[in-house]
């Protein structure tokens, strides 16, 4: 589970760049350095939140894929700032 975790570490900062360029593309950087702060802080926050549960390192792990799903979704959808 480790070099899963690790994965979905590199693949959350990867889309957090992809939406932090995409606040340069269309001039609105601080509002999405804000908001790709904002979601590292909440994916962050779902480690002690979620470990108070049973099976934890597998619920941990199934929201941060949850949240990587849904970046990877917006960063392939972002195509249309670059063409």
């Amino acid at each position: 589970l480790a070099l899963l975790e690790r994965v979905l570490a590199i693949i959350l900062h990867v889309n957090l760049t992809v939406l932090d360029w995409n606040g340069f593309q269309i001039q609105r950087i601080a509002l999405y350095l804000l908001i790709a702060i904002g979601i590292h802080g909440f994916v962050n926050s779902l480690i002690p939140i979620i470990s108070s549960f049973s099976n934890s390192i597998l619920l941990i792990e199934g929201a941060f894929a949850a949240v990587n799903i849904i970046l990877v979704s917006y960063s392939y959808s972002s195509r249309k700032y670059y063409a």
